[in-house]
This record gives structure tokens, C-alpha cells and sequence, in this order.
């Protein structure tokens, strides 16, 4: 299994639902296979994060799992700086709150409830 590191992980939750938006590092040269492990694995991990931006969303989530898990996957931390993505993640919890739910990204392809968006212009950057 390739192994991934959480170079930063931000809550951006709100009112109506606990969200996260992180950004991975990863070898460059992980294969896409690998890439769906490390995605499957750092949704799971970061879903039960709790990692609050302030006490007010600490008071609000309290240990709740996240209801949204947002990834960006980079090779490097040029990468990171350039928005260059090797791809995008998307977890929505099908039990979210119909008053909160999201448009859901349109990925290329799907892993259960996780949606990814392969940047296939990745080496063109």
C-alpha cells in the first residue's frame, strides 16, 4: 500500500454539517490503484478527525464524524503550491441533513460513496 502523509487538514465546517478539506502527499510515482487505497484510507481516517478550527465548532461537532471529507492529492509540495492535483476526492455521508446537501463533484469515477477526479493533464503541469 502506498503510504500518504496529511501535509494540512482544515476544517471548513459550518451550522449544518461537519466538513474537512485536506490535502495528501504522496509518491509520484504511486500507481492509480495505490492512489484508490490512500484515498479509502485517508476518507476513513479523516471522517473521525477531530480537528476543530475554533471552540464554537468544537462545541458544535463534538467527536461527531465528519458528514463531508474533501481530498487533494499531490506528488510534491511544488505541486501543492500550484494547485496541480494528481486527482480530487469527494466523501459525502448519505446520511447527511436534504437541508445541507451538496452538488456532488462529478468524478471520473467512483469508489462506493466517494467520488475522484483524475487530473489526466497531471504531467502537462
Amino acid at each position: 500500500m502506498a503510504r500518504f502523509q496529511i501535509h494540512s487538514l482544515e476544517d471548513v465546517s459550518h451550522a449544518i454539517a461537519k466538513r474537512y478539506k485536506a490535502v495528501l502527499l504522496v509518491n509520484q510515482d504511486c500507481s492509480r490503484e495505490d492512489l484508490r487505497k490512500v484515498i479509502l484510507k485517508a476518507t476513513k481516517q479523516i471522517r473521525r478527525s477531530n480537528h476543530y478550527r475554533n471552540q464554537q465548532s468544537a462545541d458544535c461537532w463534538k467527536k461527531q464524524p465528519a458528514h463531508v471529507v474533501w481530498l487533494f492529492v499531490a506528488a510534491d509540495l511544488e505541486d501543492v503550491e500550484v494547485a496541480n492535483w494528481l486527482c480530487r476526492a469527494e466523501w459525502i455521508s448519505p446520511e447527511i441533513n436534504s437541508a445541507s446537501k451538496l452538488v456532488p463533484m462529478r468524478g471520473d469515477e467512483q469508489i462506493g460513496d466517494i467520488q475522484i477526479c483524475w487530473n489526466d493533464d497531471y504531467e502537462v503541469m
